[in-house]
This record gives structure tokens, C-alpha cells and sequence, in this order.
């Protein structure tokens, strides 16, 4: 019958092995992070570029290099004072300044344009002035007109016609709550009737905007107005060039933005992506466009001009007006152009790096040895136990090591190794049966329990008593005089 201390040890193994099954149903994605790093330590030299792409549904972690296509070109006409004063006769450009600017990029094969401009000026144009600047935006096949917006205290209405602009919530996965909010639109209403191609473009007091570019992400691609979710001007521009309508994005928050079945860009909680280094905006000079008298410079040899074919190819073409004085294109210009750069940008992948999973008779073998040592390290105390734990807790570790790099496999370790630590916690709460004394130290056989001591008692064979021959007992004899006196000592 077994002892009450394998009992103990019985029921710890039982428990371990449950906690191990327990663990392996939440350590998937634990362990498909934590194997990112030797994928590419093993494989960065001979692939750049390498997307984790996480567990299979066959249990294979699956990791796909890849390579970036080139980008397509995204040229920036910036409206600063110094550009403006060498072409235009003045500052801010007039209205029909812009619809010159309008039709000469329309001439040098512009056919998709995004614009960050107020469009509002200090006296307001006349109809035929707007009917000559609407005329001309028109002519291109896709405008976005970027607004700016601010977080007020005195919360407006969502604007009429951005309703349209509304994500729906079927097609966003993930906490909105981080990504950054607004509820009034800065600076005076247009005086062109562009509404039905505004849509949101910065948010002027919020931290994520003034903080673009930094660590290689873009501005968010999305705004709250409220409940309602927004696209902003980088990402409508975006889905301009590829002929996609919102209903067509799907949005994994702190995952995968979807657009369409053409592009799966990874994303993070605040809507923002990462910027690729050689994907910058390219700025164009305005004098390099049109010259003071409002004609092409070079007509006769347009279409020969470098800045010609660049306008001609690129895939949209991105106008700003600042709307305080500048002396230079705006970092939002140039990080806008560059975040359309990298919605646009393909790529190439190539065929997978499959690393499948350790077998299941691998698992258990590993996991009731591992477990077998750490129980039995209970019996013991003092260095023995300690390291006898320690080589347990670290057999997962070195088997994942060992597996990963001479057969490829990934093992899943995190499961043995809670079970070891939960064997190892347990040791502070069982004696250990065999306790190393120094000589002349009381053994703890002695402190123990009754019931202890009997059981941890050792037998001793016994002895059969040796015969004696019994010795004779001398009788004390006494003289004549003292029984007398023991006699008249009766009588009285």
C-alpha cells in the first residue's frame, strides 16, 4: 500500500500535468512571439525582409520573405512665400493663380490630385472666378481636399457631407479608443463648393499629428468625430489611385489594414503604419511648373522636361497651400506624400519558411521526464533539491534550443516549464524524506511525528536473551544475643 508521502507526490505530478495542458491553450501566441527573434537572427542575412506571420491552422509557424516593390512617385507642389513670390504677383495665391497651377498640372498629365489649402481669401472671389477654379479641379479624375480639425471644448456636429465618410463599425476590428479624437474643423468654411471632396487631414492639437515621422510611423490614417470613425487624406488619396471605395477597406487595429484584395499593410492601435525609409515625399518647385506669366516654361518642350515625366507617372500629386507663411513644403506635406508612398508600395513575396511543430510523443516524453525529476527532487533537500529543480525547470528550454536548431521544429516549452515552477513552488511546502546531518546533530527522525518516527524507523533484527545460571543469595546469620533481644522485643 502506498505510503502517505507518495500520495503527496502522486497528487503533485497529477496537478502539474494539468497546469501544463492548461498553460499549452493560452502559450500559442506567447510562443509565436518569442520565436521571431532567432527566425531572424538564423535567416536575416540571406532574406531583408521577413514577415512573421504567425501559427498556422496546421500548427506550423510560418514566417514569408519578401521583397518591396518600387514605390510609386508621389510629387509635392508646396505654395510657400519665396515659391509663390518668384511666379505668382502675390501672397497668398489669388484664386485664378490656382487655377492656373490647376491646369498646368492638369497639361503635364496630373490625373489624380490631393490638396491641403484652405481655398479662402480675405475678399471672396466672384462666381465667375469660382466657376474658372472649379472648372479646372474638375478636370482631374480623383481630388481630395484635405481640412484641418482641432479637439475643442464646445463639441460641433459632424459635418453633413463627411456622413458619407463614416467606416462602418462591421469593418473595424480592435479598440477605437486610441486612435486620436476631434469634434470641430479649423479655420473659415471654403468659399469653392469642394464638399463633396473633403475629407479630414490633421489634427492640429493632437499629440500624434506633431509627432509624425517619429520612430518611422506614419500620422494616424483614421480620426473619431465622436462614435463615428474618419479616414484622413493619406489614405483616401490612397484608395483614389486604387480604385477603391471605403466599403472595400476592412481594419484590424493594432493588426492588418486591408484594402480591397490588393493590400495587407500592418497597422497599429492609434491607425498608424510604418513609413519605409526610401519612400520619401519629392518636392517640385513651383517656378519649375509655370513662369510668371502663368505659361509652361518650356512649352514647346513639355513633355521632355524631367519634372514633365515625374508629374506624368507619378501616382497622384499632392498641392499644398500652408496656411500660416512658410518657407519650405511642410513636414505634414512631405509625410503625407510619403504615407501614400507606402499605402501604394507592393510587394513580392516569395515562398514561405515553414518550422513545424515538435511531435506530440516528443512532448510527453520531455514532459513526464522533466516532471519525474522534479518530484523526485522532493525527496531530498538542500543543494541537491535545489539543483535537481533547476535541471528540470531548464530541460524545456534546452529541448526548444536543441530542436530549433538541428531539426527546424519549434517546441512549445512555455507549458513544462509553468509545471516544473509549479513542482518547485510546491517544495516549500514538503519535508524532504532524507535530510544530510552533520555528525553529532540531532536527527530529524527525532523531531518527527510519532506516526513518522515509526514509519522512518529502521528494523532491527532481534536477539535472543542469553541463559545465566541464577547465583546464589548468601543468608545473613545472627547471633544468640540478638534473637533474645528481637524475642523480648515480641513479648512486649
Amino acid at each position: 500500500m502506498l505510503s502517505f508521502r507518495s500520495f503527496i507526490y502522486l497528487a503533485i505530478f497529477h496537478v502539474a500535468i494539468g497546469i501544463s495542458l492548461l498553460a499549452g491553450y493560452f502559450s500559442d501566441s506567447m510562443h509565436a512571439w518569442m520565436y521571431q527573434a532567432p527566425i531572424q537572427w538564423m535567416y536575416g542575412g540571406d532574406y531583408i525582409n521577413l514577415r512573421m506571420d504567425g501559427l498556422d491552422k496546421q500548427g506550423n509557424y510560418k514566417a514569408t520573405p519578401f521583397d518591396y516593390d518600387t514605390p510609386p512617385e508621389v510629387p509635392v507642389v508646396t505654395l510657400y512665400k519665396d515659391a509663390v513670390a518668384d511666379t505668382f504677383a502675390s501672397y497668398p495665391p489669388a484664386p485664378m493663380d490656382m487655377a492656373v497651377l490647376f491646369y498646368q498640372l492638369h497639361c503635364q498629365g496630373v490625373g489624380k490630385l490631393a490638396l491641403m489649402s484652405p481655398l479662402y481669401w480675405e475678399q471672396n472671389p466672384d462666381v465667375f472666378v469660382k466657376d474658372a477654379v472649379m472648372h479646372e479641379l474638375a478636370s482631374y479624375k480623383t481630388l481630395a481636399v484635405g481640412r484641418a480639425l482641432t479637439l475643442s471644448a464646445r463639441e460641433e456636429a459632424l459635418p453633413e457631407n463627411w456622413k458619407s465618410l463614416i467606416i462602418k463599425p462591421g469593418q473595424i476590428a480592435g479598440s477605437t479608443s486610441q486612435l486620436p479624437p476631434a469634434n470641430k474643423l479649423v479655420g473659415e468654411t471654403p468659399q469653392l463648393p469642394i464638399q463633396k471632396w473633403s475629407v479630414p487631414s490633421v489634427i492640429e492639437n493632437d499629440a500624434l499629428f506633431r509627432e509624425m515621422g517619429a520612430g518611422g510611423k506614419s500620422s494616424p490614417l483614421f480620426v473619431r468625430w465622436g462614435e463615428a470613425v474618419l479616414p484622413t487624406l493619406p489614405l483616401m488619396a490612397a484608395l483614389d489611385v486604387l480604385n477603391l471605395k471605403l466599403e472595400d477597406i476592412h481594419v484590424h487595429l493594432g493588426g492588418q489594414l486591408r484594402l480591397g484584395d490588393k493590400k495587407n499593410i500592418p497597422i497599429d492601435t492609434a491607425g498608424r503604419i510604418r513609413l519605409r525609409p526610401d519612400t520619401n515625399g519629392i518636392p517640385i518647385s513651383l517656378a519649375d511648373i509655370i513662369t510668371i506669366d502663368g505659361l509652361p516654361r518650356n512649352s514647346l518642350t513639355m513633355e521632355k522636361t524631367a519634372v514633365s515625366k515625374l508629374l506624368k507617372k507619378a501616382a497622384c500629386t499632392l498641392v499644398e497651400e500652408p496656411s500660416t507663411i512658410a518657407t519650405g513644403p511642410s513636414k505634414e506635406a512631405l509625410l503625407s506624400a510619403q504615407t501614400i508612398r507606402n499605402l501604394l508600395s507592393g510587394i513580392t513575396e516569395q515562398p514561405p519558411l515553414l518550422f513545424p511543430q515538435s511531435s506530440q510523443l516528443t512532448q510527453w516524453i520531455l514532459l513526464i521526464d522533466i516532471l519525474i525529476i522534479a518530484i523526485f527532487a522532493l525527496h531530498f533537500s538542500g543543494p541537491i533539491r535545489k539543483t535537481l529543480l533547476g535541471i528540470s525547470i531548464a530541460i524545456p528550454i534546452l529541448a526548444a534550443i536543441i530542436l530549433f536548431l538541428h531539426d527546424y521544429e519549434w517546441f512549445p516549452f512555455i507549458p513544462a516549464t509553468i509545471a516544473c515552477l509549479f513542482v518547485a513552488a510546491c517544495s516549500f511546502f514538503v519535508k524532504p524524506a532524507i535530510v544530510p546531518h552533520p555528525a553529532g546533530a540531532v536527527s530529524p527522525s527525532e523531531n518527527a511525528e510519532p506516526d513518522e518516527q515509526e514509519e522512518n524507523a529502521p528494523e532491527m533484527p532481534m536477539e535472543e536473551p542469553e541463559f545465566h545460571e541464577p547465583e546464589e543469595i548468601p543468608i545473613p546469620h545472627r547471633s544468640q544475643e540478638e534473637k533474645e533481644d528481637q524475642g523480648n522485643k515480641t513479648k512486649r
